[in-house]
C-alpha cells in the first residue's frame, strides 16, 4: 500500500524548519535595520562634526576646549572639542566629537574628527603687528617728506 499524502510527522518537522527559518530571517532584518540606524546616525553625526569645525576654523565659533554643548543645528546631538597645541608652532589640533544624547546603556557611537589649523591668537598678533609695522612706516614716510622739525 502505498501512502497518498503526508504523515503528521512530516508537516510537523516541515513547520519546525518554517519557523526557524523564520526566526533567523526576523533576527536578520532586526540587526539589519539597527545598524541602518547606526549608519544613519553616524553620518548625521559626520556632518554635524565637518559643519562645527568648519564653523571653528571660520571663528564662528570659539577655537577652546568644551564637552557636552548641544548642536544648534540638531539638538538631539551634543559636541565636544578639545584644543591643544600641535607639534609646529602656530598650529592647534583641534578634535571635535559628536555623539547622539541618549543615555548610556543604549551605547551611543561617537564620531570624532581632528583637524589642525591656524592658531588664531597667532594670527591676530600677526596681523596687529603688520598693522603696528605699516602705521610706523607711514609715520616716517611723512616725517621725512613734509614736517619741519624746530631747531636751536
Amino acid at each position: 500500500m502505498s501512502a497518498k499524502g503526508f504523515t503528521l510527522l512530516e508537516v510537523i518537522l516541515a513547520l519546525a524548519i518554517l519557523a526557524g527559518a523564520v526566526a533567523a530571517i526576523g533576527e536578520l532584518v532586526r540587526v539589519g535595520v539597527h545598524n541602518a540606524e547606526v549608519a544613519r546616525q553616524l553620518t548625521r553625526a559626520e556632518m554635524l562634526c565637518e559643519s562645527i569645525s568648519d564653523q571653528i576654523a571660520g571663528n564662528a565659533i570659539s577655537a577652546t576646549s568644551t564637552s557636552g554643548v548641544q548642536c544648534d543645528d540638531d539638538p538631539r546631538f551634543l559636541y565636544s572639542v578639545a584644543v591643544d597645541q600641535a607639534n609646529q608652532s602656530g598650529l592647534l589640533s583641534v578634535q571635535v566629537t559628536v555623539v547622539r544624547d541618549l543615555p548610556p546603556e543604549e551605547h551611543p557611537v561617537p564620531f570624532k574628527i581632528t583637524r589642525w589649523m591656524v592658531d588664531p591668537g597667532i594670527e591676530s598678533q600677526q596681523m596687529s603687528t603688520e598693522a603696528t609695522n605699516a602705521a610706523n612706516a607711514a609715520a616716517a614716510s611723512a616725517d621725512s617728506t613734509g614736517t619741519t622739525g624746530t631747531g636751536s
